[in-house]
């Protein structure tokens, strides 16, 4: 055996380098054989085609998410997901405790909105007991997981901008997320992971400090929501790198093959087989004039709709959104 096989090992991308250190899983080409069609296809490269990692080591991914690129060239050809990296052991954990452990382990499953993940352990009691939940309680929990999903869909579209490279819709998101999340604080008494729903109900009744905050931030949220729509929806920038993006066409929104497909409704209601043309783009353009008149169709922005419902317009649009009809 010479030096270099005894000290090296030859590398799962190309078997013609050796490296220092053994295969680990962070090599594009798992260590063992394929198992399955699906491995077996993705993992047999053609000419010019070569396997890279998008993460769990990236900035963009921060240790929670792991994809195998397929490139040829600078065209992706085709991605393999690799699941587990956020996985905490939860459902062992919840083995060992009661139904009240199960809220609190299940909040740092989505630490942006952490009051659904509470939902899964809390309804899912009520159905296996039967349990039918006081009137109230249903309000107080609506309200809440509406202001938590403001919060979080709030910073979902700030970081979408700033992975298109634009800083200041983030910060945009941050600034209503510490209103609700402040505000939430003072219903449930944590910031972060609530605690908050029980079996049966929620763990206190509203109280005057919530109710205040909840009416300081409506008198505004309408104005600031409609920034922040104006921000993203007149940028072109933005724009013309989403345009067209994660379409879902007529044929594909129904009951049925969205729960085939394993699609979520709002992501069927909330799409729209048209191109939608903006304030941003120029009517003068190229591409305006290529492309054939938008057809605009309910829900196409999915900002215009929360300006106008937290401004409690009776329309289901922001009459300043340049989608809207």
């Amino acid at each position: 055996m010479t030096t270099t096989e005894r000290d090296h090992v030859r590398s799962l991308d190309d078997p013609d380098i050796w490296v220092e250190t053994p295969a680990t899983i962070y090599d594009a080409v798992p260590p063992y054989p394929p198992r399955t069609e699906r491995e077996a296809e993705f993992y047999h490269l053609r000419d010019g085609e070569m396997l890279i990692n998008f993460g769990p080591q990236h900035p963009s991914t921060h240790g929670v998410l792991r994809i195998v690129l397929k490139i040829d060239g600078e065209r992706v050809v085709d991605i393999e997901p690799v699941m587990g990296y956020l996985h905490r052991g939860v459902e062992k954990i919840c083995e060992n405790g009661d139904w009240h452990h199960a809220i609190s382990n299940c909040d740092p499953l989505e630490y942006v909105a952490s009051l659904f993940s509470e939902a899964m352990p809390v309804m899912a009691a009520e159905k296996l007991l039967g349990l039918e939940v006081p009137r109230r309680a249903e309000f107080i929990r609506v309200l809440t997981w509406e202001l938590n999903r403001i919060a979080s869909h709030g910073l979902f579209m700030g970081w979408l901008a700033l992975d298109l490279g634009g800083l200041t819709p983030l910060l945009y998101g941050f600034i209503e997320r510490d209103k609700i999340v402040e505000m939430l604080a003072a219903q449930t008494g944590q910031r972060l992971l609530f605690n908050y729903l029980r079996v049966g109900g929620v763990n206190g009744d509203l109280n005057h400090d919530f109710l205040s905050r909840l009416a300081d931030w409506m008198s505004d949220a309408g104005r600031q929501l409609d920034s922040e729509a104006k921000l993203l929806n007149e940028n072109e920038i933005f724009v013309r790198r989403t345009r067209g993006m994660g379409v879902v066409d007529r044929a594909t929104r129904s009951a049925r093959v969205c729960r085939a497909r394993c699609c979520a409704r709002l992501v069927c209601r909330t799409t729209c087989d048209a191109r939608i043309h903006t304030a941003s783009t120029p009517s003068s353009s190229s591409i305006s004039q290529r492309e054939p008149k938008a057809i605009r169709t309910p829900a196409t922005c999915y900002i215009s709709t929360r300006c106008a419902k937290a401004s409690g317009s009776s329309t289901r649009f922001c009459t300043r959104c340049p989608t809207a009809r």
